[in-house]
């Protein structure tokens, strides 16, 4: 069956049926360089920030794993959970928060940039800047 015909399908079931197995089957065909890549990835970032559906924690941990061994691809995941933990819905900032500390557990790339990675989310969020107090 060719990846043309796999990537609906895959979509199907994680969407129906919240399928860990069909999300990390899509991330895998993202990290590929074929054809089928970035529509595989566009259905990751769809789920992540659906805030009605329930997949949207396991796209957010699917792309965990698509960031793990990359650092460019960390990049682009880390920029994604950022646009996540932005939203005004609770499941989309959710998935983020678990897809980030999975990403931390799978990768020493991704844990040694967490804090900053936090820090810079509640600094955009409370829109301050962050100082030491004066005396």
């Amino acid at each position: 069956m060719s990846l043309d015909l796999v990537v609906p399908e895959l979509a199907d079931q994680l969407w129906k049926e919240n399928d860990l197995e069909a999300a990390l089957a899509l991330q895998a065909i993202a990290a590929t360089d074929t054809s089928e890549s970035r529509r595989a990835w566009n259905i990751l970032v769809e789920t992540l920030m659906d805030a009605n559906s329930e997949a949207s924690i396991t796209a957010g941990e699917a792309l965990a794993y698509y960031a793990a061994d990359n650092p460019e691809r960390a990049d682009e995941v880390l920029d994604l959970y950022k646009e996540a933990l932005k939203s005004f819905d609770l499941r989309p900032r959710q998935a983020a928060l678990r897809g980030l500390n999975l990403a931390a557990e799978l990768s020493s790339e991704v844990r040694s940039r967490k804090s900053d990675f936090m820090l810079d989310v509640l600094k955009q969020d409370l829109d301050i800047e962050l100082r030491p107090p004066e005396h």
